[in-house]
């Protein structure tokens, strides 16, 4: 018997250990804890980023920093992001993230590199993040609805039922998103009006526009915003109000890894190069002062802030794709590196059409109008069936043949099939395109393509090579927005 005691004592004491242990496991992981802020980051700094080849960058979930309109990726984070990549010679992987908290915590796990957000220091924030050059300013603003009869009512009139001070906000509740600064900003101005003003965190993946939705639509009755983020939204939602302040200016950042110092260095060079000759402030009035423009692309069928389409030709590619047995977002990318979906277009090569069919081409598959946008992509779709028929029996993978596929779209099988044999001559796989791309390029080098495996000459290998790594990185940012 005690034997046994001892052992059901053992047996707790064990369990308890496994509870704390599990315990302190979830305060790790869990992002929303307040371990996030504490938890070391991954060591991984600007060398590492480049030998990866890649930039990984996480955005706020709203209708100026990363979206589509007919089929091209624009916004201010994504334009200063794509010439940021291309300055340290590596790919951009973006990716939108509406709630902070995860964001930062990917930021510490080594799954993102930057933050490109509109973020203001904080004494939290500054444990775990560090902050870039400022890139701007900006005030947080009260979100209120109008009145039902607001159109009716002058002026005056209109005044007197909006809260115009500060002070009239004691009492009152507002709805601001988990993580974000707007609860701080309220709990100080709660101690500086001595009146409490209460709030009600929503959920952190809601972006700024569906809050302001959701005032306008009486759903809730307060939140807050960052000025530049509703001067955007004040044409779409005219019964909403967003004109009182909350708080002085602010400068706000971006921000990296704690420990990622030589990235850190960098991007601020960087920044600082973009405020100091314009080209911020080019891009700033593209997406904050120009109203009217943002305003239509918003409304646009074919903007991924409202609509729910690439193209006019989305249920043409869509039934091309399944004869493929392609995702239909990456013929849509392969479209669009063609043509940008215009149907009159013709290269300085002769290729014509929506899928820039070459008049052999044309020709071999029937096409009497080549410019007939549905003949250009029933020709297209031929051509790349018959390219996979010539790349199966050698690639099996069908993720990798779509990137010899793609490739000989571009430059001809024949060109890629000599990269092929000379991977294979050369001692590497030449069913990984990573492998066939090198050899590819080399091509151009009479070395190479004098090689005697070689039957289709010299080739500017650095096109298809473009081709392939820029209509798969369009089929990722399409994925994002497009089901």
């Amino acid at each position: 018997m005690k034997n046994l005691a001892i052992s059901g004592k053992l047996l707790l004491k064990i369990s308890l250990v496994f509870i704390l242990v599990a315990h302190a496991c979830q305060q790790s992981y869990d992002y929303q804890s307040s371990e996030i802020f504490t938890t070391p980051p991954v060591a991984f700094d600007l060398d590492a980023i480049t030998k990866r080849g890649k930039l990984v960058a996480m955005v706020d979930d709203n209708a100026t920093s990363f979206y589509i309109y007919k089929g091209r990726p624009m916004g201010l984070e994504f334009d200063i992001l794509s010439a940021f990549a291309e300055e340290l010679g590596v790919e951009l992987d973006i990716r939108k993230e509406a709630d902070l908290s995860k964001a930062i915590f990917a930021l510490n796990a080594g799954e993102a590199d930057i933050l490109a957000y509109g973020l203001n220091s904080s004494e939290r924030r500054n444990r775990s993040i560090k902050f870039s050059t400022p890139l701007n300013s900006s005030r947080q603003m009260l979100v209120q609805v109008k009145p039902p009869n607001w159109r009716d009512l002058t002026n005056e009139a209109l005044e007197n039922h909006l809260l115009r001070n500060v002070i009239a906000l004691g009492g009152k509740e507002v709805a601001v998103r988990k993580g974000s600064a707007y609860k701080k900003r309220l709990e100080r101005l709660s101690d500086e009006i001595g009146a409490k003003i209460y709030t009600k965190e929503m959920p952190g993946e809601l972006s700024t526009e569906a809050l302001v939705q959701m005032v306008a639509k009486w759903q809730i009755t307060l939140t807050i915003a960052y000025e530049h983020d509703l001067s955007l939204l004040k044409e779409l939602y005219p019964n909403v109000d967003m004109l009182t302040p909350v708080s002085p200016p602010q400068e706000l950042a971006w921000a990296v890894r704690f420990n990622a110092p030589e990235l850190l260095e960098k991007l601020d060079t960087y920044l600082e190069a973009s405020l100091n000759h314009g080209r911020y402030a080019v891009l700033y009035h593209r997406y904050f002062q120009n109203t009217y423009n943002h305003a239509y692309r918003v409304r646009s069928s074919y903007s991924s802030i409202r609509g729910e389409q690439i193209s006019p030709f989305d249920e043409q590619i869509k039934a091309s794709a399944d004869r493929l047995g392609w995702d239909w977002r990456i013929l849509a990318a392969q479209i669009y590196q063609e043509s940008k979906f215009e149907t009159e277009v013709e290269s300085w090569a002769g290729a014509q059409g929506l899928m820039q069919i070459m008049p052999a081409t044309a020709e071999r598959f029937g096409v009497e109008d080549p410019f007939n946008p549905m003949q250009s992509l029933q020709a297209g779709v031929k051509y790349l069936e018959y390219l996979n028929k010539f790349w199966e029996k050698r690639i099996i993978n069908p993720n990798e043949r779509m990137k010899f596929i793609l490739a000989s779209y571009n430059a001809g099988q024949g060109h890629v099939l000599d990269a092929y044999n000379l991977t294979a001559k050369y001692g590497q796989s030449p069913e990984k395109w990573e492998n066939v791309q090198e050899f590819l390029l080399k091509k151009s080098d009479p070395e190479y393509y004098r090689d005697p495996v070689v039957k289709s000459g010299y080739c500017r290998g650095q096109e298809p090579v473009n081709y392939v790594r820029e209509v798969l990185q369009r089929y990722q940012y399409y994925k994002q927005f497009y089901s």
